[in-house]
């Protein structure tokens, strides 16, 4: 049996994104990956919503969640679900907007090259163009086959397009408690919290995959953010802090590229 899974997270009233994923999958890839049907929250009930989100309890944000970000978080629970109920130690979840870089190949076939103690690698961003740089991170693993994993600080790299996952991590994530304190990439990849403080939790840089917004127009990242409200926040003493080292570190770099023109 393979010692990895191949999760795509799909709604069911939308085949031809299954489709056109496949098509991309396969060509990058060349074998067809496993379809995991999206929990749909125009299914979800006004009862099943509100005992899932709660502002009071969030230590991430300070509003109620969409009625499609609870629905992603359930989707992508599912995949930590159908890990577990496998053989396989890892699974690439991937949603069905994810396009590839060149050389995606290399990075999303199998995990062999995570470094032995890292739980969560997120591989994608939201845009083709993105890389990760200046950033504030406070580990960073060179990798052989190059690039490198590291563990961002700030900004926080946001997004669920594709990422690995093993089963130390997938049962972490069912073990939190309801409600949901946050989207599912705020609990998954935001080192200041408690879930991804307590794993190992790394974004590979350069991405090698991305969502782009003008092209694939994804259903699940529309009704994720359709009717959400923000709230003014005051953030807490360590965003300061996180915010000022930030910009202290941005500020040096910009010292040492003039150093190195003179």
């Amino acid at each position: 049996m393979s010692s990895f899974l191949y999760l795509t997270i799909s709604l069911d009233r939308t085949p031809e994104r299954w489709e056109a994923f496949c098509t991309r999958f396969v060509q990058e890839m060349g074998f067809a990956p496993q379809r995991l049907s999206a929990v749909d929250g125009l299914e979800l009930s006004e009862r099943r919503l509100q005992a899932l989100q709660s502002v009071e309890s969030s230590s991430i944000v300070a509003r109620e969640l969409s009625r499609g970000e609870i629905a992603c978080y359930l989707s992508h629970l599912k995949a930590c679900e159908t890990l577990l109920e496998s053989d396989s130690e890892w699974a690439l979840v991937m949603e069905d907007d994810v396009f590839f870089l060149e050389g995606a190949r290399d990075w999303m076939s199998n995990p062999d090259w995570i470094p032995e103690g890292v739980d969560i690698v997120q591989v994608a961003s939201y845009k083709p163009e993105a890389e990760v740089c200046q950033v504030l991170c406070s580990t960073c693993k060179q990798l052989k086959q190059g690039g490198e994993l590291i563990q961002m600080m700030e900004p926080v790299s946001w997004g669920t397009q594709a990422y690995w996952i093993n089963r130390r991590a997938a049962q972490a994530l069912l073990d939190l408690p309801e409600p949901l304190v946050g989207p599912i990439d705020h609990v998954l990849f935001d080192q200041t919290w408690t879930y991804a403080k307590a794993l190992n939790v790394y974004t590979l840089s350069p991405f090698v995959a991305y969502q782009d917004f003008d092209s694939s127009k994804s259903l699940i990242e529309q009704e994720r953010w359709a009717g959400k409200t923000f709230e003014a926040k005051r953030p807490s003493w360590w965003e300061r802090k996180v915010v000022k080292r930030f910009r202290k570190y941005k500020t040096y770099q910009a010292y040492k590229r003039e150093a190195l023109h003179d």
